[in-house]
């Protein structure tokens, strides 16, 4: 009975999405939508959605764009972009660029060794400095936990193909190793 009420608030708030993307400047209306599971200007409750306000405009964009291509899978998100054309993904990019990345109180207390080793090994300062968001990469530093490391090990798994270095070098660590570099993050 859950999945029946579940499957049909999909499909009715996916027409509704679909809906409002057929009209032209309906930024307002996307957001509204997107804040559905992102929050509004402020921390999200679900430990399994990224924090997206402040996040790099052309990773917003590249994720929207992979989703609508099945280059990148998730059961709400591929539904959600499936209506917004090019315009409407770069306008929700732009906005939530714009946004203020709001900071979190840290999720746990972790051993910091275990995870600044295996990022030493894998090198993750080369192309995520600071871990604050540089140059259009995304920002690591404050996201979840639980969708980072969600994040990790679909690249592992070679379930999220949209970054094929990621894979090759989350292949070579072992859960715990990314259990805590998630944990470190999040932390930052």
């Amino acid at each position: 009975m859950a999945r029946k009420i579940w499957a049909s608030f999909i499909v009715c708030y996916v027409a509704i999405f679909c809906s409002l993307t057929s009209a032209d400047g309906q930024l307002d209306a996307q957001v509204s939508v997107c804040e559905g599971c992102h929050g509004t200007n402020t921390v999200t409750n679900d430990p399994k959605v990224p924090e997206i306000q402040g996040q790099h405009f052309f990773y917003i964009y590249t994720q929207l764009k992979d989703y609508k291509a099945n280059r990148r899978s998730h059961q709400v998100m591929t539904l959600m972009s499936a209506g917004l054309d090019k315009k409407m993904m770069k306008s929700l990019a732009q906005y939530y660029s714009e946004q203020k990345w709001v900071s979190r109180a840290p999720e746990e207390t972790i051993d910091e060794s275990v995870a600044t080793n295996a990022m030493t090994a894998g090198q993750c300062t080369q192309c995520h400095g600071n871990y604050k968001g540089l140059n259009g990469i995304p920002r690591l530093a404050g996201q979840k936990a639980s969708y980072l490391e969600e994040t990790m090990r679909a690249f592992k798994q070679k379930e999220r193909m949209n970054a094929g270095a990621k894979s090759a070098l989350f292949a070579t660590m072992a859960d715990a190793e990314i259990a805590a570099i998630a944990n470190f993050l999040a932390n930052q």
